[in-house]
């Protein structure tokens, strides 16, 4: 049987394209802004969870739910509408290419090895 956990865990992580929403790293980590013990019936709801890396996680848990929840749910916002903007998921894809340049113009202008 799969639990609603592990469903709602991998859609997390895809939303997010396994990013921290926090500072951008590599992560795994799916976390509840309002925990588990607060929300037992809807912990689990995507509106409650983000990817945190595991020090922006660590940093979470040691400022408390209260104080780290307000700050995380609007970085999940500023992230989905980077995620979900096909404006913005162009410039995200320029700015991940190898290579240093700044510009279209540069990339075009590159010689072929």
């Amino acid at each position: 049987m799969v639990k609603v956990d592990d469903i709602y865990h991998d859609l997390i992580l895809d939303l997010f394209h396994h990013r921290c929403v926090r500072c951008g790293k590599s992560s795994e980590t799916v976390h509840e802004l309002v925990p588990r013990s607060r929300r037992p019936n809807t912990w689990w709801f995507p509106s409650n969870r983000v990817v945190l890396c595991f020090e922006c996680h660590f940093w979470s848990h040691s400022r408390g739910a209260k104080s780290s929840a307000d700050e995380l749910r609007n970085l999940r916002e500023k992230r989905l509408k980077e995620y979900l903007d096909p404006v913005q998921a162009l410039v995200n894809l320029f700015n991940d290419l190898p290579g240093d340049f700044d510009t279209w113009e540069e990339i075009k202008n590159e010689p072929y090895g």
